[in-house]
């Protein structure tokens, strides 16, 4: 009787395990759908990071890195074409669940953090310098 039970508990546990959400990307459509279907089960908390693991994994790298190179880009864009480089980069997340996806973030997004930085720190050294030969371009 016990092994019956067990066995029970054991399908329901595999049941449980085969309907969570996963990311669909075979279309921009089910990519919508399947992230949407993805968040609703999620709390609000999760919903946050949710939204940015998908922005940061649908993201192209340079972007993140420079906004303004993005809203640049993405005014002279298409809407097919930013629909599919996004699509494009999102095909990285095809069949994995939100454990699975959150797991992959932690492990990247620290490592984008450090590219970021240094970035940055290019981004102010060189506008440092900029401004050291503007000003003395007013003391010449």
């Amino acid at each position: 009787m016990n092994y019956i039970k067990y066995f029970a508990v054991s399908l329901f546990a595999l049941g449980l395990m085969g309907c969570s959400p996963k990311i669909d990307t075979t279309s921009y459509e089910s990519a919508e759908v399947s992230i949407t279907k993805m968040a609703d089960g999620l709390s609000d908390e999760k919903k946050i990071k949710f939204g940015n693991m998908i922005k940061f994994y649908s993201t192209d790298e340079k972007y993140l890195l420079c906004p303004m190179c993005a809203a640049k880009d993405l005014l002279s864009m298409p809407p097919e074409l930013i629909q599919k480089r996004a699509m494009e980069k999102l095909a990285q997340l095809n069949g994995m669940t939100f454990e699975e996806i959150e797991k992959k973030y932690d492990e990247e997004y620290p490592k984008f953090l450090v590219k970021l930085e240094k970035a940055q720190a290019e981004q102010m050294e060189s506008h440092r310098k900029l401004r050291e030969q503007f000003e003395r371009s007013f003391l010449d």
